[in-house]
């Protein structure tokens, strides 16, 4: 044997050896963090369950739900870029991002199904000290909705008040940070689709006192983005 290659093998068995056990570590590092995570959707507990829901007709386990939520705007909120303004004073964290990974699983009730996405930050419009958020690096967000396998079964839950996300689109985020020191839980209040030409707002069909509508077409997504780091600054 070439004595070139002979002495690279012990080092290609060390290399792979490492990559298997970084996978292992990734895979328990995101259970462990799904299983905390799952306790952060009580909002969704309910007497239907996983275990006692039997298939549609296409198979799959349907726990969607219209969910009517409480949103309401405080008196001297009167213009879409007040209502923004006010989200990113709630906020730890306001960000543009791209959806890049999903990872769905039942909540800890087993009443709906929740996932956690990895985003790559684009743009960070505010940030605080708690989990640091650079442009061009991932962070994790979690929230409501999502498609996973349990026991080989197919499980799916949507909120209507709350679409869904799609992997490799854009979007407009406000953030809470989580105890865990390296995730965020997603605002349903101020969430939107920046992929396109003018942006999309993700919201409850039902919200009647809600300005955020005004931001769609024809505002430009330039226009929009602009409006969201002059509110977050405030």
């Amino acid at each position: 044997m070439n004595l070139a290659i002979k002495a690279a093998l012990p080092v290609l068995a060390i290399t792979c050896a490492l990559a298997v056990s970084q996978t292992d570590a990734d895979t328990q590092a995101r259970g462990e963090r799904l299983a905390k995570h799952a306790e952060l959707f009580g909002v969704y507990n309910s007497n239907r369950r996983f275990e006692n829901t039997k298939p549609n007709p296409a198979g799959v386990i349907d726990l969607s739900v219209n969910m009517r939520n409480d949103y309401f705007i405080p008196p001297g909120i009167s213009t879409p870029e007040d209502e923004l303004t006010r989200a990113a004073r709630l906020a730890d964290a306001v960000v543009e991002g791209e959806t890049v990974q999903q990872y769905s699983a039942l909540t800890a009730r087993h009443s709906f199904v929740f996932s956690d996405w990895t985003v790559k930050v684009i743009k960070a419009f505010k940030t605080g000290s708690q989990i640091p958020v650079p442009a061009g690096g991932e962070i994790i967000v979690t929230r409501p909705g999502g498609d996973a396998i349990v026991n080989g079964q197919h499980v799916t839950a949507h909120d209507k008040a709350f679409p869904d996300f799609a992997l490799g689109h854009q979007y407009v985020l406000y953030l809470h940070a989580l105890p865990d020191g390296s995730s965020f839980q997603v605002m349903s209040c101020a969430v939107f689709d920046v992929s396109g030409s003018s942006p999309v707002p993700l919201l409850d069909p039902d919200w009647k006192s809600t300005t955020l509508r005004a931001f769609g077409s024809p505002v430009s997504t330039a226009d929009f983005l602009a409006t969201v780091a002059r509110s977050a600054a405030q």
